[in-house]
């Protein structure tokens, strides 16, 4: 009669189904993907707790303040996202293409990063691992 007892069921005959219908048809060339979907049942364990939320009125208000919370998160995080947005242009509008150096400490120019360094090691003109050449890495 309860509605988590018929889930904690359902939950049980669908492990039960999967694991008799995985070692009757191990041996066999069957395709076993479409028993996956009984795994997916399995899932709903996670929703257990949720019993102990219905009973006790603490965790019950507890729930419904977090839930709540979720729209002033999205709509600050929304706002964060925009403003970082903003700058990562703005960089991008400034910076792009200026954020490279040469691989020698003591060439600060392109066109003396050539050929090779006293240590005998290549001169590479190279961008910095952080850069505004794209709006992915300017944010």
């Amino acid at each position: 009669k309860n509605p988590w007892n018929r889930l904690d069921f359902a939950i049980v005959v669908a492990s039960v189904l999967d694991e008799t219908l995985a070692r009757l048809l191990a041996g066999e060339e069957v395709d076993l993907t479409a028993l996956r979907v009984l795994r997916i049942f399995r899932i709903l364990r996670a929703m257990r707790p949720l019993r102990i939320i219905a009973r006790a009125r603490g965790l019950k208000v507890l729930t419904l303040t977090l839930l709540s919370s979720v729209k002033p998160v999205v709509n600050t995080s929304a706002i964060a996202f925009s403003v970082f947005a903003v700058l990562g242009i703005l960089g991008m509008q400034l910076l792009s293409g200026k954020m490279h150096s040469c691989t020698d400490s003591t060439r600060w120019h392109k066109s003396e990063c050539v050929g090779y360094s006293a240590d005998g090691e290549l001169r590479e003109w190279l961008n910095y691992d952080v850069h505004f050449d794209n709006i992915i890495e300017a944010m």
